[in-house]
């Protein structure tokens, strides 16, 4: 099972990650940002934009720039 270190960063996602590790129902938005935040590790080098413009969410990610 992934863990999250306690003290790891505060973003959004990170609690709706935890509840889905521990088995709880989400929303898709919950998801969205869920996913956002696993696939960014975290947002350990920051809350910024991912940048990936292929990713079929992108329109979703909640540090996306205003373009």
């Amino acid at each position: 099972m992934l863990r999250i270190p306690k003290n790891g960063v505060v973003a959004k996602g990170k609690r709706q990650l935890e509840a889905h590790l521990r088995g709880e129902k989400l929303t898709p938005l919950q998801i969205l940002s869920a996913n956002c935040y696993w696939c960014m590790c975290g947002y350990v080098d920051g809350k910024r934009d991912c940048e990936n413009q292929t990713c079929p969410i992108y329109s979703r990610m909640p540090y996306r720039g205003k373009k």
